[in-house]
């Protein structure tokens, strides 16, 4: 009688990034950890009053050689104002059954400083672009990751 076969388990390191952006030199290295990571438009909270933009992605893990995502909190503080453009918006709610792009995936592309206005730019040409009074941006990985479905890819120019 032969036994049965369990397939490998892919173990993950669970090891979880905590990275404080407060000049404008460290903007380029949270950039590169978030390039590709994903946000639904319904992840995105503008808290005009507490000046602080927060989204929740579920970001490629760049640092690691095992294909993963975890679920990450980019956290902005000090947003004096929030400018978007081609960014999704949820149809009327006369309009039954229609596609509702809050639930939209977007992708991540850059985050880029000039001067006092950080830019967010997403795939799709959707971008948001924050007045800052001063640098103040958080990465913080919430959750453990787990085996993403493909490694993000992008054709050159």
């Amino acid at each position: 009688m032969s036994t049965p076969t369990v397939a490998p388990t892919t173990t993950l390191a669970d090891t979880r990034l905590l990275l404080l952006a407060q000049e404008a030199s460290e903007l380029p290295l949270l950039s590169s950890l978030l390039q590709d990571a994903t946000v639904r438009p319904i992840d995105v909270a503008w808290d005009a009053r507490g000046h602080r933009l927060v989204l929740l992605v579920g970001r490629y893990r760049w640092e690691q050689h095992d294909q993963s995502r975890i679920r990450t909190a980019l956290r902005i503080d000090h947003v004096l104002r929030v400018e978007r453009r081609g960014w999704p918006v949820p149809p009327p709610a006369s309009s039954a059954g229609a596609h509702d792009p809050t639930h939209t995936v977007l992708a991540l592309l850059a985050m880029t400083l000039d001067g006092d206005f950080l830019t967010l730019d997403f795939s799709g040409g959707a971008s948001l672009r924050l007045t800052l009074e001063v640098v103040d941006v958080t990465l913080e990985d919430l959750s453990s990751p787990w085996v993403a479905r493909s490694r993000p890819s992008h054709d050159a120019a």
